[in-house]
C-alpha cells in the first residue's frame, strides 16, 4: 500500500513539475553545467507530458541539490516529506535520464500537501471482502482466495509472453 502511495505521489509530482517547469531561473533548454548532469538539459513541459518516469529508488538516478545520488528509503523519505520537488533532465533524444531534488516553493509544498492528504483518505474498499480469484503459481499449484481466508497474502505478479 505504501509503495502504491509513493508511486502515485511520484506520478503526481511529475505532473506538478510539468506545470511549474519554468518557475526556476534556468531556462528549460539550457545545457546543465553540473558534472553529474553533463550533456543533459532541463526537460520541457512537452517532453514531460509524453513520458512515463519510474522512480523506483534504484534504477533511475535522483540527485540531491549537492549532486549526491539519493536511493531507496532516503529517496522515498525525501518525496514523502513534501519539502523537495524534482526537476527532470533529458538527453539529446528527449529521453528523461535523471532528476534533481530541490527545495520546494511554498506553493509547491501546499499543492503536494493537498495531493498527499487526498491519498491518505480511506478507500471505500478497506474492510471489504477481497474479490474472488484463483491463480496458479510458477510451480503449477492452484490457489484461491477462499482457501487463503484469514491469512496475510503478498502477491507479486509477473508474466511470461508466449511468442509461439
Amino acid at each position: 500500500m505504501r509503495l502504491t502511495k509513493i508511486t502515485i505521489l511520484t506520478i503526481l509530482l511529475c505532473s506538478l513539475n510539468s506545470i511549474n517547469i519554468t518557475a526556476q531561473n534556468q531556462k528549460p533548454n539550457n545545457t546543465v553545467e553540473k558534472q553529474y548532469l553533463k550533456g543533459l538539459t532541463k526537460a520541457t513541459k512537452e517532453v514531460l507530458k509524453t513520458q512515463r518516469i519510474e522512480m523506483d529508488g534504484e534504477s533511475f538516478p535522483v540527485y540531491n541539490f549537492e549532486g549526491k545520488i539519493i536511493k531507496g528509503y532516503d529517496q522515498m523519505e525525501a518525496f514523502i516529506s513534501g519539502n523537495y520537488f524534482p526537476d527532470f533532465y533529458m538527453d539529446l533524444n528527449n529521453e528523461i535520464k535523471a532528476a534533481v531534488l530541490r527545495e520546494a516553493t511554498e506553493d509547491e509544498k501546499a499543492q503536494m500537501k493537498v495531493m498527499k492528504d487526498s491519498m491518505d483518505g480511506e478507500s471505500e474498499l478497506i474492510g471489504q471482502d477481497g474479490f474472488s480469484f484463483s491463480a496458479t503459481d510458477i510451480n503449477g499449484k492452484e490457489y484461491s482466495l477462499d482457501e487463503l481466508k484469514g491469512r496475510i497474502i503478498v502477491m507479486n505478479f509477473w508474466f511470461i509472453q508466449n511468442l509461439a
